[in-house]
């Protein structure tokens, strides 16, 4: 029965993608889900042939919490075929029609502690080809902003009170 089943499913022309978002936790063995319930992500997803009909652009994605297990829900659902495809993903979802995968706008707001946490990714290194024989795909996300912690610590010998006027962060020249 298994057998039948897996031979059909390659018979197949098409199988709908698979998102999954969980990432390598560094402090602990395991792997950790970085979205919750009613996230959004945009998606594209791009032929590694560029003849290929079959392309997707700006779709996106929203997660829904399953047994205790984060599930995607494509909308409108995404099909893959025999060819491979490169799965971008970006966060959160905007509807614009033509923006560039690769170079999704942010918006920083005056306020800084207002601003959202953009991330944006692709498939994880190594991972098989995405495409209807292997329908996973396996999203590294990263962070595309940085966040800074300044803390300033004064000697117990220091007696008066101080005013810091400002705190300049520089790159390295043309970096």
């Amino acid at each position: 029965n298994h057998i039948l089943q897996s031979f059909q499913y390659f018979k197949s022309e098409k199988q709908p993608l698979i998102i999954k978002t969980q990432t390598w936790n560094t402090e602990y063995p395991y792997f950790k889900e970085i979205f919750t319930k009613g996230a959004t992500i945009g998606l594209y997803i791009l032929p590694e042939n560029t003849n290929n009909i079959h392309t997707y652009k700006n779709r996106y994605a929203k997660a829904h919490l399953i047994k205790n297990q984060l599930t995607w829900s494509k909308y409108p659902e995404i099909y893959l075929y025999k060819e491979a495809v490169k799965v971008y993903a970006y966060y959160p979802y905007q509807s614009q029609i033509n923006i560039n995968p690769q170079n999704i706008p942010i918006y920083i707001p005056s306020d800084a502690s207002q601003t959202k946490d953009y991330m944006c990714g692709t498939q994880a290194h190594g991972q098989r080809k995405t495409n209807k024989y292997s329908p996973i795909a396996l999203l590294h996300m990263k962070h595309t902003l940085s966040l800074l912690n300044i803390q300033i610590r004064l000697t117990p010998e220091v007696k008066n009170s101080h005013h810091l006027k400002a705190i300049q962060i520089g790159n390295k020249f043309g970096g």
